[in-house]
């Protein structure tokens, strides 16, 4: 069964979330209600925690009162810290200053006096918003409303669905993806800032191999906001060798060919945003295809202004040192041999640095380019970051301190820290 849609509201507007329950049930989607579910007496903030461990939706009815409680800021807060989670805002009045989580992301418009759609319109953009499904023409909206109101379903293959590229067996429950929520907190408040602005961007994730570049990836793909609309490109660039391979690469992701990629990512452009997850640059720093392939093609295939960006994240990792290594290597590198790893760890760091400021500029003055925003370098997830990490799952300082121990205890990297979490996730976690 899907996770349960989690509802928040303020009391005022507790009859039109029973009314919005029982809508959500007759379309088959499981529904948390805090007045059903916690009994007199209880913990209201644990149960409310775990709640919003467990929905992967969470549907806030927008109101005055609404804006004003800090337990609906303290939920909304929640589940926007949560990777994976999809946050539908509905509004009940006309003019709210819904603040800068939900400002960004397209609302359902539902007021309580007049102003909105009929009713099967709106339960069918609310359906579409949970199931991330694109509603189609505004025309069929009531007739799919009463359809699927009255149990009967849709027509399959009516909808488009929003992510091409991105995996489709991608993981979505809370618990296959908690380890995504360690660290990594200022990197993701950059890139959810970068994304926010909705202008074309190369972003560079770098750091030393074993920061689990490809976890913040994924991380990426499940939680940059799906409102507005947007599309997850990820290529398969394991036989890429050639200009021309980046190319075919990405057409073939849309379905469409080298010759008229460019068309194809205008018409992309014109109704969503578009998140190129770019392959890992390890050894290869002075690859000639890939530095044409970022800094001349993708700039020149989104050269057109449309209402919506394209935005690239390019990450590049070198040889692991720890700091003192690194800070000897630096200074005396010339006194090292030619064949030390030393040396050969702080070579391959400049070639990193350099190859990210070359990245991003044009050849000339005039030639379209990709703005290039560098995130803070990754860097090794510490105790401070697990305490961080076990705060938001609401565990006691006692647990805390013997789920730290146990996930540090040996690893010697952000890769095997975040793997330990994965694979042995804090007793009491979400299912």
């Amino acid at each position: 069964m899907p996770a349960p849609v989690f509802i928040s509201y303020a009391r005022t507007e507790a009859s039109f979330a029973i009314e919005l329950a029982d809508l959500l049930r007759a379309m088959d989607f499981d529904v948390w209600l805090d007045e059903e579910q916690l009994p007199a007496g209880s913990d209201f903030e644990k149960r409310i925690g775990r709640a919003i461990n467990v929905c992967q939706t969470a549907v806030f009815l927008l109101s005055e009162l609404w804006l004003e409680r800090d337990w609906t800021r303290y939920e909304l807060d929640r589940f926007a810290a949560l990777p994976g989670k999809l946050l539908i805002g509905i509004r009940r009045a006309p003019e709210l200053n819904i603040g800068p989580r939900l400002v960004g992301k397209h609302q359902i418009d539902w007021f309580e006096e007049g102003g909105t759609a009929p009713r099967e319109a709106l339960a069918w953009q609310l359906r579409c918003g949970i199931l991330q499904q694109a509603p189609g023409a505004r025309k069929h909206w009531v007739s799919r409303g009463r359809e699927v109101l009255g149990g009967i379903g849709g027509d399959p293959t009516f909808i488009e669905p929003l992510v091409i590229g991105a995996r489709e067996d991608a993981p979505l429950s809370a618990r296959r993806n908690l380890h995504l929520l360690c660290g990594r907190h200022k990197q993701w408040a950059e890139l959810t800032s970068a994304w926010e602005q909705g202008q074309n961007r190369l972003v560079l994730l770098s750091g030393q191999r074993g920061e689990a570049h490809e976890m913040f990836l994924q991380r990426a793909e499940l939680q940059v906001p799906r409102s507005p609309p947007r599309q997850v490109l990820r290529p398969d660039w394991s036989n890429v060798r050639t200009r021309a391979d980046y190319l075919a690469a990405l057409a073939k992701t849309l379905k469409t060919t080298s010759e008229v990629l460019e068309k194809r990512l205008d018409s992309q452009r014109e109704r969503e945003h578009l998140l190129v997850l770019l392959p890992t640059v390890s050894r290869a720093f002075d690859e000639a295809a890939l530095w044409q392939h970022v800094s001349e093609d993708l700039p020149a295939l989104v050269k057109k202004p449309k209402p919506f960006a394209l935005c690239a994240i390019l990450p590049v990792e070198w040889r692991r040192t720890n700091g003192t290594i690194e800070w000897m290597a630096e200074f005396f590198s010339w006194l090292l041999p030619a064949s030390s790893p030393r040396r050969d760890a702080y070579l391959q760091r400049r070639r990193a640095e350099s190859l990210m400021r070359r990245l991003g500029e044009p050849r000339s003055p005039a030639a379209p380019r990709l703005p290039p925003l560098a995130l803070e370098q990754l860097r090794r997830i510490d105790r401070t970051d697990l305490q961080s990490f076990c705060g938001l799952l609401n565990m006691s300082d006692q647990d805390t301190k013997s789920y730290s121990r146990q996930v540090l205890f040996g690893a010697r990297s952000s890769q095997e820290i975040l793997d330990s979490i994965r694979t042995n996730p804090p007793s009491g976690a979400p299912t």
